[in-house]
């Protein structure tokens, strides 16, 4: 008796495991497929159509939210290019001041960010299952990281910490076969989230190493002694809401990442947070 009912009981549950091992597929808003209906007219079936309809609902949002973004920073991208050509034009001439020429080069790199940002905007607005685009050329690492830190200088001084750059075994370094700008932006996005969130009077440290990989490390003290790394890799997540930000730098430059063929690791631990970036071997 206890086996037939075992067996009747397995029968009966099968639908709800199937709907069940089917939802589990779904792994993002790009590839929603609807679930296969029952042939019974039942509850199961009043059941399964609900949640169709629900992750229709879902799928329709984030296409809504992704056009929205890419849309947006397709708009402002033309008045933030006249804008920045302007101030460079007018920084590059003989007729701006000492004082006046400390404010524009702040607006400069106001503009820059801005600029960056739009640019994650038009990453996060892409479908995972569209290809990207790459633009591969040979890159002096040591030289892209001084560039990246040069223009942020106006942020080092405005949240009061120190950057110390080192490198490891110079001798092994070389170039690399990589997409340029979408490297700067990954180091850009990890840079500044150590600044804003590094202690005040703190030393900041970037080591370039080559090992098996070109690997880049940036370290920096934080008031708060741990937090959970995997959240930082998630769209707009924030660990200090009060902090300035959008909770897409770090997700931005772990998905970047992963698409240069790199690995972005993170680890937050005795009031240490740290970022580390292994690059693809390119020889």
């Amino acid at each position: 008796a206890f086996g037939c009912g075992y067996i009747v009981a397995g029968w009966l549950l099968k639908p709800i495991h199937t709907i069940v091992n089917q939802a589990s597929q779904i792994t993002n808003t790009t590839t929603i497929e609807s679930i296969a209906l029952p042939n019974t007219r039942d509850e199961l079936y009043q059941l399964t159509d609900t949640l169709n309809q629900m992750l229709a609902r879902i799928q329709e949002s984030a296409e809504l939210q992704r056009n929205f973004f890419g849309a947006a920073a397709h708009e402002l991208r033309t008045p933030l290019s006249v804008m920045k050509t302007g101030l460079e034009v007018t920084l590059n001439s003989n007729q701006v001041d000492s004082q006046a020429r400390q404010f524009l080069t702040g607006q400069l790199d106001e503009v820059r960010r801005l600029h960056r940002l739009l640019d994650e905007f038009l990453t996060l607005s892409r479908p995972d299952n569209r290809p990207y685009s790459f633009n591969p050329s040979a890159i002096d690492l040591s030289e892209t990281i001084k560039k990246c830190l040069a223009q942020l200088e106006s942020v080092v001084a405005d949240y009061d910490v120190d950057i110390q750059l080192t490198e490891e075994n110079p001798l092994l370094k070389e170039s690399i076969w990589i997409d340029g700008t979408k490297l700067e932006h990954v180091l850009l996005n990890l840079l500044e989230n150590a600044i804003k969130y590094a202690r005040a009077n703190s030393v900041i440290t970037v080591q370039l190493s080559w090992k098996e990989t070109p690997t880049i490390q940036i370290e920096n003290q934080t008031m708060q002694e741990s937090g959970a790394v995997a959240d930082l890799m998630q769209p707009y997540f924030r660990a200090d809401p009060l902090k300035e930000g959008h909770g897409l730098g770090l997700w931005v430059s772990y998905r970047l990442t992963t698409l240069l063929g790199g690995q972005l690791y993170l680890r937050w631990e005795d009031f240490t947070f740290s970022s580390t970036l292994f690059l693809p071997q390119t020889k």
